[in-house]
This record gives C-alpha cells, sequence and structure tokens, in this order.
C-alpha cells in the first residue's frame, strides 16, 4: 500500500512539473536568465530595466 502511495506521489510532482513548464511556454514566461531578472552578470536584458524594476 505504501508503495503505491509513493508512485502516486511521484507521478503527481511529474504531473505539476510537466504542466507547469507547458504553461510557460504557452503563455510566453521566461525562465532563466532570459527572465531579466538582473540577479547575474549575464543576464543581457539588465541595460534596458531601471533599477527600481529590477527583481534582484
Amino acid at each position: 500500500m505504501l508503495d503505491k502511495i509513493i508512485v502516486i506521489l511521484i507521478v503527481a510532482v511529474a504531473f505539476f512539473f510537466f504542466a507547469r513548464s507547458l504553461y510557460r511556454t504557452a503563455t510566453g514566461k521566461k525562465t532563466g536568465c532570459d527572465s531579466g531578472c538582473c540577479g547575474c552578470s549575464s543576464a543581457s536584458t539588465c541595460d534596458s530595466i531601471p533599477d527600481d524594476k529590477r527583481l534582484l
């Protein structure tokens, strides 16, 4: 019985991350360095974002 619960939880978590990724792709939301958070020096969009509007 416990093994079935564990499998169901793993499948539910995998489905959640798949659905989240699909939603972000469909709505055009960016992730990683393309998101414009300006938390790292490699973000290329930081020059166009004012300091008071940056996420970090």
